[in-house]
Order: structure tokens, then sequence, then C-alpha cells
């Protein structure tokens, strides 16, 4: 028999893409964000409802998860964030963001540019 070398695509139903669009209340829903990201799905996190301290926090974590696996990310409204596997292809007005930059800025949650961010101890989760 001839061997088979075609790899499913989970997430990729018909050769359609899909969204996950979450509008989360506490940090503790992001490693969803994450496991859709990981099935190749996109993500548009609203984090207009959380705490802004929390929404940071979301965001900064979700932005790691998608650096560490090559995806790609646009904030596309305030405290609107949305996150691509990196078989998806964003185009915005400027062009086609094909990569995330090296020295991409930090997404900034809220509308206050005066905002210093401070480093954070950093927990690891067990």
């Amino acid at each position: 028999s001839v061997m088979n070398n075609v790899i499913g695509m989970p997430g990729a139903l018909n050769g359609m893409s899909e969204v996950v669009v979450m509008e989360p209340r506490t940090f503790e829903e992001m490693p969803q964000a994450i496991r859709a990201l990981r099935e190749r799905k996109s993500v548009v996190l609203n984090l207009t409802i959380m705490d802004p301290d929390q929404a940071q926090r979301a965001v900064d974590f979700v932005a790691g998860g998608t650096y560490a696996l090559d995806g790609h990310q646009e904030r596309i409204g305030e405290s609107i964030f949305l996150f691509t596997p990196s078989c998806v292809q964003v185009r915005t007005q400027a062009g086609v963001v094909n990569e995330m930059p090296q020295t991409q800025p930090r997404p900034r949650v809220g509308t206050s540019g005066s905002q210093v961010w401070q480093p954070e101890q950093v927990q690891m989760m067990q």
C-alpha cells in the first residue's frame, strides 16, 4: 500500500479557519486562548471587562504564548487584540504582517500612554 503523508490540521475544517472570540473575566481563562492557537485557531481577545492590571497580565501571557508558537498579534481596538497561529496571514491597512519582530513593543491595555512598564516578578504555575 502507498504510505499516506497527509497530516491533519486541527482547527481547519474543510479548509475553513476558525476564530475564537473570548471576553474573559479572569486570568485563569487565558490558557484556553493558547490551546486555541495550538489548534491553529485565531483568537480575538476582548479584555474590556477585565480589571486593567489583570488585562495587562492576560495580554502579556497570550502574547508570549503566541510568540512561542511563531504566531502573530495585532491590536485591533481599545483592549481588543487579535492573536493568530503561524498559518494565518494578517493584513492591515499598512500591509501584511508576516512575522512578529524580535523587538516588538509590549501590547498595551488601556488608553493612557503615560504608563511606565515596571518589571514584574514571574511566578511559575504548578
